[in-house]
């Protein structure tokens, strides 16, 4: 029931929204020039320079973490101890079988799902032991720490995608009657599709 209501919920709001491109779609084919001067004030540069910057440096998290070994210990061991409580007991095997037989699902995908279930729980019975040994000897902890105590930092990588490429800005003015009948046949498209999932 509450799926179905939210299925039609989210129908209207897409029958909506489609509506409302397909109209706008329409209104730049007849009005170009009036409509590049209201969405103007829309057309600028955000860069997330400043950001990015604030989140690129190191964070020192180690003398919190050892300060507070015995809850975050106790925090990893209850979380992994749900996991595998929900893994053992609280996903029922034949329901989940029975279920993949009736959406017709391959045994090799069973196969899968029953693979990614083990790991889990492998998983997460690592957890629980790191989780005592953060409780009991958080020390011993110190060389893997050593080891994978790295410093990455992405501001090379990201910056290639913090550099203004207005390719659309140039051709969308010297074209408008073009996008604008491009963007309500996509639009027509999705309402006509909406309409037949409605039926």
């Amino acid at each position: 029931m509450l799926a179905d209501i939210i299925f039609e919920a989210c129908l209207l709001l897409l029958t909506l929204a489609s509506t409302a491109v397909l109209l706008f779609g329409v209104a730049i084919c007849i009005l170009p020039e009036k409509i590049e001067a209201l969405v103007a004030p829309l057309n600028h540069w955000i860069s997330t320079e400043v950001a990015i910057n604030r989140i690129n440096h190191s964070h020192n998290i180690e003398r919190f973490f050892y300060r507070h070994h015995i809850f975050m210990g106790v925090f990893i061991i209850a979380g992994a101890l749900f996991s595998v409580y929900m893994f053992v007991i609280g996903i029922d095997g034949l329901t989940v079988i029975s279920a993949y037989q009736r959406m017709e699902q391959s045994w090799a995908t069973l196969g899968l799902f029953e693979a990614l279930i083990y790991i889990l729980l492998f998983l997460n019975c690592l957890a629980i032991m790191i989780g005592l040994v953060v409780v009991l000897r958080p020390s011993l902890l110190k060389n893997l720490e050593n080891w994978s105590n790295n410093w990455v930092s992405t501001e090379e990588i990201l910056k290639p995608l913090d550099a203004n490429v207005d390719t659309s800005g140039n051709w969308l003015p010297k074209h408008p009657r073009i996008f604008g009948l491009l963007v309500a046949l996509g639009s027509l498209y999705i309402l006509l599709n909406l309409g037949s999932q409605a039926g």
